[in-house]
């Protein structure tokens, strides 16, 4: 696998080039739901206009009938649409979970790479870079009331170099940063003279899933960044999935540069 910085198209996985058509199809099934719901509030809207002129002129047997008629028909009609708009929201809901799973790494392409690291602080670096990918990770620095509040009963956290605890011992990640029942960050840097190993990576998860023993952590997005790249056998291990946290989180692959980054491996499945 190439670890040099990406310059072309063709090193983004095929699902991040073809998002405009996920993005239409969705946007069609959404308008269709959207329009259900109009529809369904102007009928509801009909009925009540009709039962308060039934009250209202109770000597006009009229009224009684088309309101029944309204009821009925619209009834009917209902019942219909709400099943077919049930199934094309289920549809909508797939597609833009899809659309989601395909951009990312073309996100993570844009984040890392077409912007170089300025300044000394990397670590900082980095987690300005996840945050501008996800965007509840940055409502732990937003300085909202429910922010900080979330902050001082540590229902979030965000630690830089610092040690948190697992079930069994402590781990000292580069980067913590962990959402109230949203999405936790882990990240570790690498700093050697050698490319890290599927050993390394795998003691890495290891650490991670003692973490989550410990605490009711929810989505974990985990980035593994080496200033001398990985070993053949640690993208390898990757691609597997042995090395998913708690069988479902990858851990993502990127190269520290002199000037910036390169992604290397970003999962898109």
């Amino acid at each position: 696998m190439d670890q040099s910085p990406v310059g072309s198209l063709n090193a983004l996985p095929a699902g991040s080039l073809d998002i405009h058509d996920r993005i239409w199809h969705a946007r069609d099934d959404l308008e269709r739901v959207l329009v259900w719901g109009i529809w369904t509030s102007i009928w509801l809207l009909s009925l009540g206009a009709l039962a308060v002129a039934y009250i209202w002129f109770r000597s006009q047997p009229v009224y009684e009938l088309i309101a029944l008629l309204d009821l009925i028909i619209g009834g009917i009609a209902f019942v219909g649409w709400s099943v077919r708009t049930l199934w094309i929201s289920v549809r909508a809901r797939r597609l833009l979970i899809d659309w989601e799973e395909a951009i990312l790494p073309f996100l993570y392409h844009i984040k890392f790479e077409m912007f170089p690291f300025v300044g000394t602080d990397r670590a900082r670096d980095i987690w300005e870079r996840y945050k501008s990918i996800y965007q509840d990770l940055a409502e732990i620095e937003s300085g909202t009331v429910r922010a900080r509040i979330n902050l001082r009963l540590g229902s979030s956290a965000l630690k830089f170099r610092s040690e948190v605890k697992g079930l069994k011992e402590r781990h000292t990640f580069d980067i913590y940063g962990a959402t109230f029942g949203k999405r936790t960050l882990f990240v570790r840097r690498f700093e050697q003279t050698s490319p890290v190993t599927k050993k390394q990576l795998a003691s890495f998860k290891s650490e991670i899933e003692d973490r989550l023993k410990r605490v009711n952590e929810h989505i974990c997005i985990v980035g593994a960044f080496a200033n001398s790249g990985f070993d053949a056998d640690a993208l390898v291990y990757v691609e597997e999935d042995e090395s998913l946290i708690q069988k479902e989180y990858p851990i993502d692959l990127i190269l520290e540069t002199e000037n910036g980054y390169s992604v290397v491996f970003v999962d898109s499945n």
